[in-house]
């Protein structure tokens, strides 16, 4: 038999549940405040009526309005709700059979708590042979089966039971809460079917998913869900489903006052037997049943007896221990005081009654990551607490605690944190390490140098208007060498230039000289090339002085006047009868066209328009001052907003490398780098 919850999302097809996985499962319903955790329970419940009995846990009195529909017996409203009385009433429901609200809103925290451990106790005892089905629902449910240090575990033990066993009596559980976080992973991790609505507290989607085994895709989705939406999963659904919880039958009084119906007809002649009966129970029963108050009152007194027995034994033990097994950390702490009290130095000097506040503890703690000081804190406040609780408070693994552990001692480097016993239980030894005779006249010695360190820093009150001239002068100086420096950057490049006119001439001196050599090879040519010299360096004007455009020489005159002196030269050495032949004329061919001594150069401009261009724009922003690959340069260009694949920016960065831009170098793990060229620096404006 299926029971109707509401539509799926977006599909809008009706959504079931098999009544008999919700009766006899373990449900988990969450939310956040005001997104309808208990407007689906109260679904949940008008739809199961009939079919088990059913007795909810009603912290706040808002499930009291089912009786506009529904014969719901209400403990603290039709009748008182005691203490005494809470056994008797497991076995007087069970024996009706009918369905009872208890009601907790008018009743003192710890004292309802109490009720509902002994009730559920009884109840889940007579359950192992009546084995009648009921459906239980438990609102506010991190009150009663907290995480260890939420707070008290009063009724923890017994839903443990019920989430572990209570399938094989015949009892179904509805664990409500609104911070999965809170609740202890013991019930969490038993609860196989899930209803979840509106949850953003990264601490309870982290516990839903390691606890809970809801998929990340899943969780992820969560913190959208609108009021009323909620997301199925676990056992009683064939695979993850969102839907939109449809309308209840009754008044859900969390958004309106509290009206309580009067109690059905069938259940007047209960109440009028059970009132009648709870006097004598009260009567009987009181004697063996020890008052709360007397309980605390009780528990305080052993606690604070064996507290104080333990802090006489450490105080005796304290200093013959820290000779024993710290003398050799004893200079250690005095040098380290030392530097503790330079560096608070311009801060009040105040008591330290708090072993945290210790100036060394303090100091240690700064050199934990964030996570492992909390631990600390959360031991030293609480201690005793297990591994898995430590790892629900910080949101964390429980192997991640021991690595924790060893890290904050090897920071102390003393034992600070144990752990012991089984489960795993760790407890702080700050107080044993610190709070000994030694460490308090070294408080005392930190105290003297503080009120040193105070008069001192009058002084500096005094003397500050002198540093504060010292520091503008300084301002001063240093703007000076900033403009030095700017100086000796001009004067270098001027050097730089002046090298490369240096260069220039050196070039034109040599050859200068490479041509005289050659008019030594043969006399006849000697007048000859020094009219070839004198006619070039008549063409030749200095460097500084020469005009942009040098007119060309007239070759052929050139030619001309060689031919004329050469054949001048020929004649005067007329050959004898003797002499060998010598050749009549000589033909010589000199082409001298255009002399230009500026050093062309190619100017790039950056059009970021194009991928050239903004790769460009990038070496003027002094980007390629440094070696580069192509995966920086490809994340550069998105920085600038230019979004550019990477396979067309390797190409572009070669071409640049071909126009003599880049220089390109592959290093040992097959990565290109690329440089800029020092002189295609200059080049791009």
């Amino acid at each position: 038999m299926s029971i109707e919850i509401g539509h799926v999302l977006p599909t809008h097809e009706s959504f079931s549940l098999d009544i008999a996985n919700v009766i006899t499962g373990r449900t988990f319903i969450a939310s956040i405040t005001r997104f309808g955790k208990s407007w689906t329970c109260r679904k949940i419940i008008e739809k199961c009526f009939g079919h088990a009995g059913i007795i909810i846990i009603d912290v706040e009195g808002e499930y009291s309005s089912l009786r506009e529909k529904f014969p719901f017996l209400i403990i603290g409203k039709d009748i008182p709700l005691q203490l005494e009385t809470a056994e008797f009433m497991a076995e007087k429901i069970l024996e009706s059979k009918i369905s009872v609200i208890i009601d907790l809103s008018m009743t003192e925290v710890e004292l309802g708590k109490e009720y509902v451990n002994h009730f559920l106790r009884r109840f889940f005892f007579l359950e192992t042979t009546l084995r009648q089905p009921y459906l239980i629902a438990v609102e506010e449910a991190e009150e009663f089966g907290p995480e260890r240090g939420i707070a008290t575990t009063t009724c923890l033990e017994i839903l443990r039971n019920i989430t572990k066993k209570g399938g094989k009596r015949g009892i179904g559980i509805l664990v409500i809460t609104h911070r999965p976080a809170w609740i202890s992973k013991g019930i969490i991790s038993q609860c196989t079917s899930k209803a979840l609505g509106r949850i953003d507290w990264p601490s309870d989607l982290d516990v839903l998913e390691n606890f809970a085994r809801i998929p990340h895709q899943t969780i992820e989705k969560l913190p959208t869900l609108a009021k009323g939406e909620f997301c199925f999963a676990g056992d009683w659904v064939k695979a993850i489903t969102f839907v939109k919880v449809g309308q209840v039958k009754t008044t859900h009084l969390g958004f309106t006052p509290e009206i309580i119906p009067p109690s059905p007809k069938e259940l007047q002649g209960v109440i009028e037997s059970l009132k009648k009966a709870l006097p004598e129970v009260i009567e009987k029963i009181k004697p063996t049943v020890t008052p709360i108050e007397d309980i605390k009152k009780k528990v305080k007194e052993e606690v604070e007896a064996k507290y104080k027995e333990r802090i006489e034994t450490i105080q005796r033990t304290a200093e013959e221990k820290a000779e024993r097994k710290f003398k050799a950390k004893i200079d250690q702490l005095q040098e380290h005081i030392e530097k503790l009290s330079r560096s608070q130095a311009l801060q009040p000097t105040s008591p330290i009654s708090d072993v945290l506040e210790h100036p060394i503890i303090k100091t240690r703690m700064l050199e934990l990551p964030a996570k492992d000081r909390d631990m600390l804190i959360k031991i030293e406040r609480e201690p005793g607490l297990t591994r898995e609780q430590l790892a629900a408070f910080l949101t964390t693994s429980t192997n991640n605690i021991a690595s924790m552990v060893d890290r904050i001692n090897r920071v102390f480097r003393a034992t600070a944190i144990i752990g012991e016993g089984k489960p795993m239980k760790y407890k702080s030894l700050l107080k044993r390490l610190f709070i000994t005779d030694v460490a308090k006249r070294e408080i005392e010695e930190l105290e003297r140098l503080q009120r040193t360190i105070n008069q001192q820093s009058e002084t500096l009150a005094l003397l500050q208007p002198q540093i504060d001239e010292l520091r503008r002068k300084r301002m001063e100086v240093n703007e000076k060498n900033h403009e030095l420096e700017t100086l000796n950057s001009d004067i270098r490049k001027k050097d730089a230039k002046i090298t490369e006119l240096t260069s220039l001439y050196e070039n034109v001196k040599q050859e200068r000289e490479e041509l005289m050599a050659t008019a030594k090879v043969a006399a006849p040519l000697k007048t000859a090339i020094n009219l070839i010299i004198d006619e070039r360096m008549a063409n030749l004007k200095p460097l500084t002085n020469m005009p942009a455009n040098v007119p060309s020489i007239d070759e052929s005159a050139i030619m001309k006047k060689v031919e004329d002196k050469i054949k001048e030269e020929m004649a005067m050495l007329t050959p004898t009868p003797n002499s060998g032949s010598i050749p009549t004329s000589v033909s010589l061919e000199h082409k001298v066209t255009h002399f230009d001594f500026q050093k062309p150069e190619e100017h790039f401009k950056a059009d970021t328009t194009n991928l050239q261009g903004r790769i460009i724009f990038l070496i003027t922003r002094g980007f390629f001052d440094q070696r580069h690959n192509r995966k920086e340069v490809v994340t550069e260009l998105s920085n600038n907003g230019w979004v550019h694949d990477d396979r067309e920016v390797d190409a572009t960065l070669l071409e640049l490398c071909g126009k003599g831009i880049f220089y390109r170098k592959i290093s040992s793990g097959n990565v290109f780098w690329y440089t800029l060229q020092p002189e295609a620096k200059a080049q791009i404006h």
